[in-house]
């Protein structure tokens, strides 16, 4: 359980963009623990988890990208049916709406991405029971 940077990044939507900005992120040395691409006809927003939030917007800017940033809750979950029903659960009792969620693969299962209604809430609530 944790609270982590998270870098929208706005790219066009063509062939190719998601393969030069990860190339670029890979040739700074960041790694991308985990991504989500959200697309609208002419632009896509590329949402990332990286290793390293302060490289990864000196990568950006000289890109020419246009980025915003924001902090999210990351959450390790087991690779068990039901263990993404326990948390929205959790959250759901204490009336925090999760906003926005993703998930990545993990060796130990996946780590799920999310912001919600009351992040601090939900930080406090999720930390009790997620590391």
């Amino acid at each position: 359980m944790a609270v982590e940077k998270q870098l929208s990044v706005f790219v066009q939507n063509k062939v190719g963009s998601l393969g030069e900005l990860s190339e670029n992120l890979a040739k700074a040395s960041i790694n991308i623990k985990a991504f989500s691409v959200v697309d609208d006809l002419d632009w896509g927003i590329v949402r990332l988890i990286v290793d390293d939030p302060d490289k990864a917007k000196e990568v950006l800017q000289k890109l020419g990208l246009m980025y915003g940033e924001g902090n999210v809750l990351t959450v390790e979950l087991g690779n068990r049916p039901g263990a993404l029903a326990d948390l929205a659960t959790k959250l759901a009792k204490k009336k925090i709406n999760i906003e926005q969620a993703y998930a990545t693969a993990t060796e130990k299962g996946s780590l799920v991405v999310l912001s919600t209604t009351d992040d601090k809430k939900a930080h406090s609530l999720l930390s009790k029971t997620y590391e």
